[in-house]
């Protein structure tokens, strides 16, 4: 039940009781009273008062001249103080405040000024609300809660001060009149997709080293074309900038060690990256669709690239491997119709290309796998690569899979190394260019369909196989005859 003040007739001691009772006992003298009388006396006599020292409200005797602040003990005028604390109380009208928490704005100003002592934005507590332009934060605020401002489509302006450790989920999402962000270095973490699909957002500064972020922070942030991120970031997670359309360079912090998954999705626009040295894993997708992407350094320190990771980079030109990588996932680089070159080098260890990892790389010329490492290849790996016109396999590979180069309608010279023990499926179908192989002794196994549609290649040498049949493969294939 809502309390209310009262003064007792008798002894002028302040009570609260319950606003609806109609009469009261004196908790002090016990003298009787009716309550409404009693709360008109009250008010009659005591008002709410601000320190111009503190700020701290409290209740004065609006009769006497001057009081001391209860707060801080320091002197002052009370009407003075009496007249400050309406001032002060029609500004925050429109807000609900709790406990330092403010959890709705019901205002009508559209440059809105949070008033101090709020230490928390809550959940909500602006969201949707599309005629606020501008929030002035005060500096005892530290945590902005999830989706605060989410969906305010004109706020054009956030100021963020010092007294900031936390922005949390979706706290801007759909603010697509913001422009420019400052994240000061009080700022701790920012939660998934705090800033998604603000595209407006032109450019964001970190001021400092340390701050943390979650997933698809700026995902569809569409006009950012520069961001400065924090020096120590260990990590971008997934989706930070996937479809920020307008994003032409970054440099990434040395410190990072993984980029994740969708990272940097369909960045359409962006034609250079740095990596630094120590990236240790790019996911899934992770550059996949950023179609102005001319040129990618694989630092040394990658084991791992995730399938689909550079996919439909169209205008990737170069890749070259400074590591000691081992895992080129499925489909890593297929579409990726301007490159021109791979770069392996020499002293790798092991190393497994994935399933159509570069399928229709159409302008691929050569690839030249280098002795010193087991290579396994995926099914298509090289399919579809239309200008590819010569392979060299080293040593070190075993077999060559099932539509490994399909329709590699130009390749003319492929030199097999001992080792290889089995050519499965149609490893080689369709590449109608193709005049003379010769097969390793090391040969064991030849699918009957391995060399299907290559109607320029001598098969003389199938005289020195015969067929047989084999339910571990998906063709039939030959073995030598004895």
């Amino acid at each position: 039940m809502a309390q209310v003040n009262v003064l007792c007739p008798q002894c002028n001691n302040v009570n609260q009781v319950e606003e609806t009772l109609d009469a009261a006992v004196c908790k002090t003298c016990g003298t009787p009273y009716v309550v409404a009388n009693a709360a008109n006396r009250f008010n009659t006599i005591f008002a709410n008062a601000r320190c111009p020292s503190c700020t701290q409200g409290f209740l004065v005797n609006r009769y006497v001249e001057a009081a001391v602040c209860p707060n801080c003990n320091q002197p002052l005028i009370v009407q003075k103080a009496i007249d400050d604390y309406k001032v002060y109380n029609d500004r925050i009208a429109g807000f609900e405040i709790r406990n330092g928490v403010l959890w709705n704005y019901t205002g009508a100003e559209t440059a809105v000024v949070i008033p101090k002592g709020v230490t928390t934005i809550g959940t909500g507590a602006f969201s949707d609300r599309k005629d606020v332009i501008s929030v002035d934060i005060p500096h005892t605020v530290k945590s902005i809660d999830g989706s605060a401002f989410k969906g305010c489509t004109a706020l054009e302006a956030i100021s963020f001060p010092g007294s900031i450790q936390h922005i949390h989920y979706s706290a801007f999402e759909g603010c697509v009149s913001l422009k420019r962000l400052y994240i000061p270095s009080s700022v701790k973490t920012i939660g998934y997709s705090a800033f998604e699909g603000c595209s407006a957002l032109e450019y964001v500064r970190f001021a400092g080293a340390d701050t943390k972020l979650d997933h698809h922070v700026f995902c569809e942030c569409s006009a950012l074309t520069r961001v400065l991120l924090p020096s120590n970031l260990e990590s971008i997670p997934r989706g930070t900038f996937s479809e920020c359309s307008s994003l032409t360079r970054l440099t990434i912090p040395n410190g990072v060690s993984v980029i994740g998954e969708y990272a940097f999705w369909s960045c359409e626009k962006l034609s250079y990256l740095s990596l630094p040295e120590s990236v240790e894993f790019i996911g899934k997708s992770a550059f996949a669709y950023c179609e102005n992407l001319l040129g990618v350094n694989i630092p040394f320190e990658i084991d791992e690239i995730g399938e689909e990771a550079f996919r439909e980079c169209r205008s990737l030109r170069r890749v070259c491997f400074e590591s000691y990588c081992t895992d080129i996932g499925r489909a890593a680089f297929a579409g990726c119709i301007e490159l021109q070159e791979i770069m392996f080098p020499g002293n790798m260890s092991d190393l497994t290309l994935g399933e159509s990892a570069f399928e229709e790389c159409s302008a691929l010329k050569s690839v030249n796998l280098p002795d010193g490492y087991t290579v396994t290849l995926g099914d298509c790996c090289f399919a579809g690569c239309a200008s590819l016109s010569t392979v060299v396999f080293g040593e070190g590979i075993e077999v060559i899979p099932g539509g490994a180069f399909y329709g590699c309608e130009k390749l003319e010279k492929v030199i097999f190394s001992e080792g290889i023990s089995a050519i499965i499926g149609d490893a080689f179908y369709n590449c109608k260019a193709l005049t003379a192989i010769k097969l390793p002794e090391s040969l064991e196994r030849l699918s009957t369909r391995a060399f299907c549609g290559c109607d320029q290649l001598d098969k003389s040498f199938e005289g020195d196989w015969t067929f047989e049949a084999d339910d571990d493969y998906s063709f039939d294939y030959m073995v030598r005859k004895i």
